[in-house]
C-alpha cells in the first residue's frame, strides 16, 4: 500500500465500518438490564460461597494447626 492510497483506503474502510454497524442487531435496555442482574446475583452468591468455604476452611486450621506460642 502506497503512502498516496492511505487517505482512499482509510475513507473507505470507514465507509465499511458504518455499514457494517449498521448490520449490528444491539440488545434492548430490558435485555441488558436482566443479563445485567443475573450477572449481579451470580456473583454475589459466589461470593457467598467462597466467603464460607474460606470461613470454615479457616476455623478447621485453626483446630488443627497450633497457634503461637505466648
Amino acid at each position: 500500500m502506497g503512502i498516496r492510497q492511505w487517505p482512499e483506503k482509510t475513507q473507505k474502510f470507514f465507509k465499511e465500518v458504518k455499514v457494517e454497524m449498521q448490520k449490528v442487531s444491539w440488545p434492548t435496555r430490558q435485555s441488558v438490564t436482566g443479563s445485567m442482574i443475573a450477572v449481579l446475583v451470580a456473583v454475589a452468591a459466589l461470593t457467598v460461597l467462597l466467603w464460607g468455604i474460606d470461613t470454615v476452611f479457616g476455623k478447621i486450621l485453626t483446630m488443627v494447626l497450633p497457634g503461637p506460642r505466648q
